[in-house]
């Protein structure tokens, strides 16, 4: 089994992390993901005994996982039937048992002393956080400390930390990395659909005559939306998919029509897109003036077209 050659190989996290790039475009394009049959169909280290409902955080998809534990230990994942998934997961969601165990996962605080670390405890590595932020606070006021987030805490942990930092240390120096990857696209959600996030759901994959991917290496980086929009063109074979990319990736070798544009011409297409749809009478004049509003780019002022 997995997990056992990766005991007896003594593999550090970031081998592991190699051999998943290795091996993950394979367990995606050829064929179903159950490709890899070794990890699909391993069986758990020990019997299972509980079963724990959870979401994958690898990527953004958030893939329901159902979790084995036996005496306190994860000795299986398997992907939720009854999630949007439907029991599917890729190589990233399979492995959330394995990473738990390679031999150089952080497992208690580590604090540097004299150049180099060494193990304590959680009393310890907090008191020294704590007093570390009170010495900054007190010599150059709150804005000397900043608190930088993550996509993947959970809306609970995220609104903790924002409490702590804007009402208790009185600072608003709080960020996070889903502003670099989503601060583009959340300003064109809210200048054309008045909110921050897609008009959308996986349901409508279900639904699509035509996907236009743009940018996205869905194959390699979300493989069980992928899977599904492989799904749609398996049930309807007239489906289109088309890609809009520089690069020649695996979602770009199985569209329809892959658009290697070159890199900062895509505004460009998008124009001449717009211009040949309005001209040829593709566009829902009810659904543009009834439920989208656009905004100037010198002005908040809201216009209709």
């Amino acid at each position: 089994m997995l997990l056992g050659k990766i005991r007896s190989n003594g593999l550090t996290r970031r081998q592991l992390f190699q051999w998943l790039r290795t091996i993950s475009t394979g367990a995606v394009v050829v064929g179903p993901l159950s490709a890899c049959r070794e990890l699909w169909e391993r069986q758990p280290v020990v019997p299972v005994e509980s079963w724990h409902k959870a979401v994958c955080r690898f990527c953004g998809t958030g893939c329901g996982i159902q979790i084995g534990v036996s005496e306190g230990r994860v000795v299986d994942v398997k992907g939720d039937e009854y999630a949007h998934n439907k029991g599917r997961l890729c190589i990233k969601g399979l492995l959330n048992r394995d990473i738990l165990y390679t031999r150089d996962r952080a497992l208690y605080p580590m604090v540097r002393h004299n150049g180099e670390l060494r193990r304590a405890s959680w009393e310890e590595a907090m008191g020294l956080v704590a007093k570390k932020f009170r010495e900054a606070i007190e010599q150059f006021g709150p804005d000397s400390v900043a608190f930088y987030g993550s996509g993947q805490l959970f809306t609970q942990e995220s609104y903790t930390a924002n409490k702590l930092f804007k009402a208790g240390i009185g600072t608003n120096n709080v960020e996070g990395n889903p502003r670099l990857c989503m601060a583009s696209a959340a300003s064109a959600y809210i200048s054309v659909f008045g909110k921050d996030e897609p008009m959308g759901c996986y349901q409508d994959i279900e639904a699509a005559d035509c996907f236009f991917i743009a940018g996205s290496n869905m194959a390699e980086c979300h493989p069980v939306l992928w899977e599904r929009v492989k799904d749609r063109k398996s049930s309807r074979p007239e489906t289109r998919i088309i890609v809009v990319d520089p690069r020649r990736t695996s979602t770009a070798k199985r569209a329809d029509l892959h658009l290697d544009i070159l890199p900062g011409t895509d505004v460009a297409l998008y124009n001449a897109m717009i211009h040949e749809f309005i001209g040829g009478g593709f566009v829902d004049q009810d659904m543009v003036e009834h439920y989208l509003s656009f905004k100037e780019e010198d002005s908040a002022r809201d216009y209709k077209t």
